[in-house]
């Protein structure tokens, strides 16, 4: 048999220490990328949600641009109906002028069609005028007699020139 010297129980010890600091290392290795592979994973995540944010600003933008669209053809439509109204107002002054004031006849219109001249031949109007009338009486012995009356009156007037 073989009998183990100093050295040899010396270099075995060396060797198990080795291969114990070897495990050791291998452990740490292993923990290293365990801890590698849970910060890729937060990282993923992370990217993930601010590709997420990203999107949902982008389409918070998209909304956005699109109210201000909405708002700006509002201002146009309202803008568009003001000028609409003024001009209708000042269509029905105008017309009102035309209807309340008729040219006057000044005696410079004289001739025919012959001159090419206008001849002012007066104006006609027309006066409408409804009247609607009650009259109450006495009451007693259970009757109360009233009257009612709808009247309807017309002018028709020439002005001479």
């Amino acid at each position: 048999m073989a009998t183990l010297t100093a050295a040899d129980v010396q270099s075995l010890r060396d060797a198990i220490a080795a291969q114990q600091a070897a495990l050791a290392q291998q452990q740490q290795i292993q923990e290293l990328r365990d801890e590698l592979h849970r910060k890729d994973q937060t990282v993923q995540q992370a990217q993930t949600a601010a590709s997420d944010a990203a999107g949902k600003a982008d389409a918070a933008q998209a909304a956005a641009s699109q109210q201000q669209d909405s708002v700006a053809a509002l201002k146009t439509d309202v803008g568009d109906l003001k000028l609409n109204l003024v001009n209708t107002v000042s269509t029905i002054q105008e017309t009102q002028k035309g209807i309340s004031d008729p040219p006057r006849y000044d005696g410079s219109r004289e001739g025919g069609a012959e001159t090419g001249r206008k001849v002012n031949k007066g104006r006609l109007q027309f006066g409408p005028q409804f009247s609607y009338v009650t009259r109450n009486t006495w009451s007693g012995n259970g009757i109360e007699p009233h009257g009612i009356d709808g009247m309807v009156f017309t002018s028709f007037r020439y002005y001479l020139p």
